[in-house]
């Protein structure tokens, strides 16, 4: 009857290698998870909320304001677009 393999010893051998300790992820792991949030939440909703702010603008201040916004909304969105082809 054979005993089972000690799973600590399989996990330490792991973690070493992969430079993590206690299963947490990596640096360069845990920042590209964190890319990855920006790029599948944070930025639709941030041209969500310039657009929508931009027409409020238009509606209740006129078409200068709501340019700007809509300009700014532009710009801040092509950060992301130019990192990902850097």
């Amino acid at each position: 009857m054979s005993t089972p393999p000690d799973s600590s010893v399989a996990g330490d051998a792991r973690s070493e290698r992969s430079g993590a300790a206690h299963g947490s992820k990596p640096a360069g792991k845990r920042t590209m998870s964190l890319l990855r949030a920006l790029r599948t939440y944070v930025a639709p909703a941030a041209a969500s909320a310039g657009i929508v702010s931009g027409g409020l603008l238009y509606a209740i201040v006129g078409s200068d304001a709501a340019d700007v916004a809509w300009a700014a909304t532009v710009a801040v969105m092509l950060v992301p677009l130019s990192w990902t082809v850097l």
